[in-house]
């Protein structure tokens, strides 16, 4: 999938014997072969500032990040380098753009940020088709374009799952609140009727309670006062005496048979 090349001013004719930026590319190339990269990327960069006007550096610093896994600004920096008249360079830096870019769009794929991984695909497959135009023989561009295609159908496949599954859980949240706030309503109706029963119960206890009261207040108004057998016999001894005595004075005076109309109340 990666094929990097690194581009070596070789003659010094060109460059001449007291050029800054050839011996700091030179130098960069030397620590680029023995996998120093982050030395090789300061040398390029020495080399861009002696030289701004040279793609070639740009190229270089592509490379280097690149190989320090720094895929996005590595893309950049290729997109630097096809800024140039040179056929050649620019179509390795077409090639190596298109490749950081598959390469950054896979890395943040799985974080944060992985909408923008759906961007970087899409570059990446314009990037290819445009090398494979340059040169359609190309196989190196031909593989990675469609490895670009697979990533970003599937990267869509994804976004439109995750989208429906928001919507649903979306919908599910709005459902649960309706739910909760029926229930909510249905347990305070409850509660208002159990509340009422309550209140109906206490209200018949009380009127049960009074009606109980009023029945042992009148119970007790209806009831004689109870007597004592010593009472009883008191007054049972007194009646015969009157009897007695009664006998007596009828005896005496004779009997009468006209009612009196005198009403001894």
């Amino acid at each position: 999938m990666t094929r990097l090349l690194i581009t070596v001013t070789a003659s010094l004719l060109l460059c001449g014997f007291g050029d800054p930026s050839y011996f700091s590319n030179k130098r960069g190339n030397d620590f680029y072969k023995s996998e120093q990269y982050q030395n090789a990327l300061r040398e390029y960069m020495n080399a861009k500032n002696a030289k701004p006007g040279s793609k070639t550096p740009d190229y270089n610093i592509g490379a280097s990040l690149y190989k320090l896994g720094k895929y996005d600004t590595a893309a950049k920096a290729f997109a630097k380098a096809m800024e140039t008249d040179d056929s050649k360079l620019k179509k390795k830096a077409g090639f190596n753009r298109g490749t950081s870019l598959l390469k950054s769009g896979k890395k943040m794929e799985g974080g944060e940020k992985a909408e923008d991984a759906t961007k970087l695909y899409e570059e990446a497959v314009k990037q290819f088709i445009t090398s494979l135009k340059d040169d359609p023989t190309d196989n190196d561009a031909r593989h990675n374009l469609e490895l670009a295609m697979k990533q970003l159908e599937e990267m869509k496949k994804k976004q439109q799952q995750k989208k429906s599954e928001d919507q649903n859980k979306k919908e599910e949240d709005k459902k649960e609140g309706k739910d909760s706030s029926q229930k909510k309503k249905g347990d305070q109706e409850t509660d208002k009727n159990k509340k009422a029963d309550k209140k109906s119960d206490e209200q018949k206890e009380s009127n049960k309670k009074s009606d109980q009261n009023k029945t042992d207040n009148k119970s007790e108004e209806k009831q004689p006062e109870q007597m004592t057998p010593e009472e009883a016999k008191r007054i049972f001894s007194a009646i015969e005496q009157d009897e007695k005595d009664l006998r007596k004075r009828m005896k005496a005076r004779g009997s009468e048979n006209t009612p009196r109309t005198e009403r001894d109340w």
